[in-house]
């Protein structure tokens, strides 16, 4: 502007040499009231040309001008004056409306190739994440950028409880922030506007506006101007709302901004449920993973079953063809004899006749040990506990066991030491232990074995020990001693359907206590088993284990 200025007074104002006065120095100023037009548009246009034109009045009204040199009339020179303001004065115009035409052509394209890119970073981001909260949360934020609003917001809407809520918002730092915000259900009954069932709906002024008075608190409490509302639906699903709120003044929306609003919304809606299809296989999945695994659990808990079954009927096998049959055929044996014999009438000695009911008590007693075993995997192991002085209870217990070590000529020594704590323990199943372990020592062992009985104090607890001298077992053997299985032949010495063993572990095991061997072949074996000690307040106890 200054140079325009300076150039009209030198053109207008200044007094003209004759040499120069064939030159048409008018047109010195139109370059530069074309720069002003194609910078500064139609405002820049109108100044300059003002500009111009006063210069060249005042210039004239002074007797001084081009003009006035070039005519001698002064009515002729003004009407040059005016017809030189026209043309610089419309030309300007024209040009200024020309380059504001072109800017705002340009700005458009520019808005639309944003409104293009925003929607294909929209369609990029659905396809290449299913985190629809981040997607959320960058799209509200475009669209703000691109808008020019103060505030964009999502209001989803969770369809059981017909209820909504802001999940993802982008607002101007000035503005308060609606995220998290749920809407009343008399709220909602009063704004048509979230209505997901509705059109797009586009105010301009939210003070020209008829509407309850909650929405208008609702407009007043978050500064809201000029909204924008677009609905989410994808295949008869409402999902939610768009909003677009204008804080600082009413805006007249664009038939282009609604129509970006609704693609956008589009996606949005595509976005959203394609993110719930995945949360919903990734809910079948786990349920599928969950069900698979509790079903490979009980598949397990049945094999373990089965096998337990299978085990147990190993055990009654072996005690039907074993056990049983050895009784049998000891008992044959004896009527085979008694029947080779010549005669009608045989005598009977009393040898044979108590080898005989010796047989019978053994069958007897092996069908009672699998009615005890059968009884005794389907009911508790139940504990009269009471204080026990181990060194006189393994003396009373040789002294019943007296006629059978002598019978197998067996010697056994009571090594338990005197002044020993008291165990706490349930006398008559303790009994079942020792007689269990003695007749083991007895039964499994050539004749001739040394027995010893003996306890220690270890540990806070009473460590127990029944010995022998016999001829021992292996590792295998002793693994397997207090478990259910199928006895095998490496040992003719051993009969009993092997239950006993298992008993004695249940009875120690009840008492709190812990029961095992130690043996090598033909270096004997050594049972052990550790009770816990008596207390005064457990003198009177009842425990059920």
């Amino acid at each position: 502007m200054g140079a325009i200025a300076l150039v009209s007074w030198l053109v207008f104002a200044c007094k003209q040499l004759h040499a120069i006065t064939a030159y048409p120095l008018e047109y010195l100023p139109f370059p530069l009231l074309m720069l002003s037009s194609l910078r500064f548009g139609v405002g820049g246009a109108v100044g300059a040309s003002a500009i111009v034109s006063a210069i060249a009045v005042a210039g004239a009204l002074q007797g001084v001008g081009p003009f006035l040199v070039k005519v001698s009339d002064p009515t002729e020179a003004v009407l040059l004056l005016q017809t030189f303001m026209a043309v610089s004065t419309i030309t300007a115009l024209i040009l200024g409306a020309v380059v504001a035409e072109r800017q705002q052509a340009d700005e458009q394209l520019h808005r639309a190739m944003e409104r293009d890119r925003l929607l294909s970073e929209v369609a990029l981001r659905i396809h290449q994440s299913l985190d629809l909260e981040a997607i959320l949360e960058r799209t509200v934020a475009d669209i703000r950028e691109l808008l020019r609003a103060d505030r964009v917001l999502y209001l989803a809407l969770h369809e059981p409880q017909a209820c909504m809520k802001v999940i993802a918002e982008s607002v101007a730092p000035c503005y308060p922030s609606l995220l998290g915000w749920e809407p009343p259900p008399e709220f909602l009954a009063a704004a048509p506007s979230f209505d997901v069932h509705g059109q797009v709906l586009a105010i301009e002024n939210t003070d020209c506006v008829e509407s309850d008075p909650l929405l208008k608190q609702y407009y007043e409490r978050n500064q809201i101007k000029a909204a924008l509302v677009v609905p989410l639906v994808v295949q008869q699903q409402r999902l939610g709302v768009l909003i677009v709120h204008q804080c600082l003044a009413p805006r007249a929306w664009q038939i282009a901004e609604i129509d970006l609003l609704a693609q956008l919304a589009t996606q949005i809606a595509i976005a959203i449920q394609q993110a719930q299809l995945y949360h919903q296989v990734q809910s079948l999945n786990c349920n599928l993973e969950q069900q698979v695994n509790e079903r490979t659990q009980q598949l397990q808990e049945k094999m373990q079953e089965l096998q337990q079954l299978y085990e147990m009927r190993n055990v009654f096998i072996q005690a039907v063809s074993h056990d049983l049959r050895t009784s049998i055929m000891g008992l044959l044996m004896i009527l085979r004899n008694l029947q080779g014999r010549a005669g009608e009438t045989l005598s009977l000695s009393r040898p044979i006749l108590e080898r005989i009911v010796q047989s019978g008590e053994r069958q007897l007693s092996l069908i009672n040990a699998l009615s005890e075993n059968h009884c005794g995997e389907v009911t508790e192991c139940v504990l009269h506990r009471r204080p026990l002085d181990l060194q006189a209870f393994a003396g009373e217990i040789l002294r019943e066991f007296e006629p059978r070590l002598q019978q197998n000529g067996a010697v056994a020594d009571n090594l338990v030491l005197q002044g020993l704590p008291a165990a706490a323990a349930d006398r008559e199943q303790l009994r079942r232990v020792f007689e269990h372990l003695l007749n083991n020592a007895l039964k499994h062992n050539p004749p001739g074995v040394r027995i010893a009985i003996g306890a220690t104090y270890e540990n806070g607890c009473l460590r127990c020990t029944i010995a022998d001298n016999g001829v021992g077992m292996n590792q295998l053997q002793c693994e397997q001693l207090f478990k259910l299985y199928v006895r095998g032949n490496c040992n003719q010495r051993l009969t009993g359907i092997g239950i006993g063993s298992y008993e004695c572990r249940r009875i120690i095991e009840a008492h709190g206590g812990k029961i095992g061997v130690r043996s090598q072949p033909q270096r004997g074996s050594q049972f052990w088993f550790t009770l816990p000690l008596a207390e005064p307040a457990l003198s009177a106890e009842t425990h059920q284990a």
